[in-house]
């Protein structure tokens, strides 16, 4: 098995490559790679094509990362804002082949370190092959054309909540242009404010993401209006298969009118028309907590997604063991609110 790089390929033709293959994401498409790179300066895309035996057995796109005096390739890595990216490709791929030519052409680049994450990447065998496995967890409801069935999968105070926000004449409206990011950064700062925290990324971020993603008809935004103004927003990535969530924000003195649910039940509602498979919402957890009350009202299944990482080089690997071993430690320890976003019930 070899890489060969694509060095030289222009997006349009790097989207229509991995188009077909099983194992693409919307992380992998060009446009969110753009994102990426618009979102954190000094990044390096390298792009590759998986063969064995002249036969093309997927593709690979990542970052290249200068961190202190060592070389890091992402794909992806943790502050980028994406679930996932790793090899593209279909259950036929030879993992163990892959693992050990992609981590040759690592220690021939002098990448000292490499970290990725696929849902096809197997815990056992990745754990097999000397990578650390950080487990985190997000929720995940299934979307389906049948509107009803989706709103029967709700929960009861759910779908109250959704109908008391259009008795409270809210209107739900998708914006196709980039006005809608300065609302949606202005509430999200106010619900990080609510609770003494900065947010957790610039506003250059949310502009690179409907920038990019806008254009490449990626993104789906939504505004929920209250008597002419924009009291809530949500941003969600999407490809012909899946619908993310971005984030959704809202102004503190209009929870009770419940824009909130109104905005996942509007995405729930488009991902569905558009023949979506699967809602995936909530942060990046790095424990297994039972998730935050208000994403439990949906009936998403709380479901794990692992980032694998591995030092090339044994004095880094035995660092990034002892970190390791701290940050497990701390996980354990700390409160169940620590790290993230607490959300109740409005």
């Amino acid at each position: 098995m070899n890489l060969e790089q694509l060095s030289h390929m222009t997006d349009h033709e790097w989207d229509n490559l991995i188009a077909p293959w099983q194992g693409c994401m919307i992380y992998h498409h060009s446009a969110w790679l753009r994102f990426i790179a618009d979102s954190t300066p000094g990044l390096r895309l390298i792009r590759f094509r998986v063969v064995e035996n002249n036969v093309t057995a997927g593709y690979f796109a990542g970052f290249i990362a200068q961190k202190g005096p060592f070389l890091v390739l992402g794909s992806p890595l943790y502050g980028w804002n994406t679930d996932f990216m790793g090899p593209i490709s279909d259950e036929q791929l030879d993992l163990p082949k892959f693992l050990h030519t992609m981590e040759s052409w690592c220690r021939r680049n002098h990448i000292h370190f490499l970290q990725m994450g696929h849902p096809a990447l197997p815990e056992e065998a990745m754990r097999q092959a000397g990578y650390l496995v950080n487990r985190m967890s997000h929720y995940q409801i299934p979307l389906s054309t049948s509107e009803e069935r989706m709103w029967q999968q709700l929960r009861g105070k759910c779908r109250n909540r959704i109908r008391k926000g259009i008795a409270n004449g809210l209107s739900v409206e998708k914006c196709d242009d980039s006005s809608i990011v300065q609302e949606f950064y202005a509430q999200h700062t106010d619900v990080f404010a609510r609770q003494a925290l900065a947010p957790n990324y610039p506003l250059s971020t949310v502009h690179s993401l409907v920038r990019n993603l806008l254009e490449a008809e990626g993104l789906l935004a939504l505004r929920i209006r209250s008597n002419g103004e924009t009291i809530a927003t949500g941003l969600f990535p999407h490809d012909n298969s899946h619908l993310h969530s971005f984030g959704i924000a809202s102004w503190g003195k209009e929870r009770a009118a419940c824009p909130n649910e109104l905005l996942y039940w509007s995405a729930m509602q488009w991902g569905g028309r558009h023949g979506l498979q699967s809602f995936t919402i909530g942060g990046q957890y790095r424990q297994s907590p039972s998730g935050g009350v208000f994403k439990q009202k949906f009936n998403g299944e709380l479901v794990p997604f692992l980032r694998y990482a591995k030092a090339l080089s044994p004095p880094l690997n035995v660092a990034y063991r002892a970190y390791g071993m701290w940050r497990d430690f701390r996980s354990r320890h700390r409160a169940p609110w620590d790290g993230k976003i607490r959300e109740k019930e409005a």
